[in-house]
């Protein structure tokens, strides 16, 4: 009567896992290992823009951005002489090849170190006259987050262009308190409630 009386809830003995609810806020932030930073690797001048505007979407390879450099047309030159350098030395004598060879692989490696792919340097070479623009291209699929230059731009080396972010997969950054961390590790469970969509977990 007296456990009536007291309202007192009772239950049997047994084993059960102690948890404990942390409440707290945080902000949807991007996913930094799907992000990237986009830059000129060789000074020049933006000449032509293919993604124009903040929030457009751009897929893997997709150009984004023609630069137009003397730099670069020196260099293209240098690899057509000296694959015509090379051409010529067919049927010589071994050293001679070699030492054509050995220019061609130089004039290709500082392309490439200057952002150029191997399928455009050998358009090059086939073509015989060097592309007065450099094409630069999104190194992953995803939204244009930040757009830093304008057709008629000049820019240095490593001068911004864009950031483009992966948003199929983001990022909450919750803020807990030094006293709750305690009973939270990875893999602990997580339900998240936004501002815009209370209903949905």
């Amino acid at each position: 009567q007296k456990v009536v009386m007291g309202r007192i809830g009772t239950s049997p003995v047994d084993y059960h896992l102690l948890s404990r609810e942390v409440r707290t806020v945080g902000i949807v932030e991007y996913d930094e290992t799907r992000r990237a930073f986009i830059a000129a690797r060789i000074k020049g001048r933006i000449d032509k823009l293919f993604v124009n505007y903040v929030g457009e979407r751009v897929r893997e390879g997709q150009p984004l951005a023609g630069i137009y450099s003397p730099d670069l047309l020196v260099a293209q030159e240098e690899l057509l002489t000296a694959a015509k350098n090379l051409a010529q030395q067919k049927g010589g004598n071994e050293l001679a090849i070699a030492s054509a060879q050995a220019m061609v692989e130089a004039s290709r490696k500082k392309l490439l170190l200057w952002g150029i792919t191997n399928e455009q340097i050998d358009a090059i070479v086939r073509q015989g006259k060097p592309d007065t623009l450099l094409t630069i291209h999104s190194p992953l699929a995803g939204i244009v987050t930040e757009k830093k230059v304008l057709e008629g731009n000049y820019v240095e080396e490593g001068g911004d262009l864009y950031i483009v972010a992966d948003l199929s997969r983001v990022w909450m950054q919750a803020k807990i308190f030094e006293d709750q961390i305690g009973g939270i590790q990875v893999g602990t469970a997580v339900e998240v409630a936004s501002s815009a969509y209370p209903q949905e977990m």
